[in-house]
């Protein structure tokens, strides 16, 4: 198995980015199956947050992957009801050189962290998480951007924990979409 530390400094490669996708659409077949009604139209998949960040400057180092799927909100839905928090998986990224995590005295005191799980994994972790956003007529980038700039307008109150579009807005988010015209493409470059 890979060697540990808190981050990776090796490259996010486009290598890398396939594999993500590949794990995004795992992720996307059992959520159709357990959601059907919700997970009628990916618009897109993304890697966002640390390793986007990442992927672009190179200095920010990778403490795990957050591959993002965004799906078109049904008609007459709320994103409210979409069962996102059912549907956050992690999983393992395998061997790579980016090498397996080393967790903190923190992460192991918090029981929201599965630390022992984690522990088992041959690489770094992989955060698999989906919402349910507005369709936009232009285009899933446009969606998503529109999303992003939406949410990075609305503040969170001082204690609050912010929105996803929020905190998304606040790094890059790199397209994973096998379908685009540019896959590894920066859809968004953090405020």
């Amino acid at each position: 198995m890979g060697a540990r530390s808190p981050r990776s400094y090796e490259p996010v490669t486009d290598v890398d980015l396939r594999r993500l996708a590949d794990l995004g659409e795992e992720h996307h077949d059992r959520f159709r199956a357990a959601h059907p009604a919700w997970a009628g139209e990916l618009l897109i998949a993304c890697l966002a947050q640390g390793a986007a960040r990442h992927r672009i400057d190179g200095v920010h180092g990778v403490k795990d992957f957050d591959v993002w799927l965004f799906y078109a909100l049904p008609p007459g839905r709320s994103g409210a009801h979409f069962p996102w928090n059912r549907y956050t998986h992690h999983v393992d990224f395998g061997p790579s050189p980016h090498g397996r995590p080393e967790h903190s005295d923190a992460e192991r005191a918090n029981p929201a962290y599965d630390v022992d799980a984690w522990e088992a994994f041959a690489g770094r972790r992989v955060d698999l998480l989906a919402r349910a956003i507005p369709a936009h007529a232009d285009s899933p980038e446009a969606a998503l951007r529109q999303w992003l700039t939406e949410g990075s307008r609305r503040r969170p109150r001082p204690g609050a924990s912010g929105s996803s579009a929020w905190w998304l807005s606040r790094s890059p988010v790199i397209d994973l979409s096998r379908q685009a015209a540019r896959p590894g493409a920066v859809i968004w470059d953090a405020l």
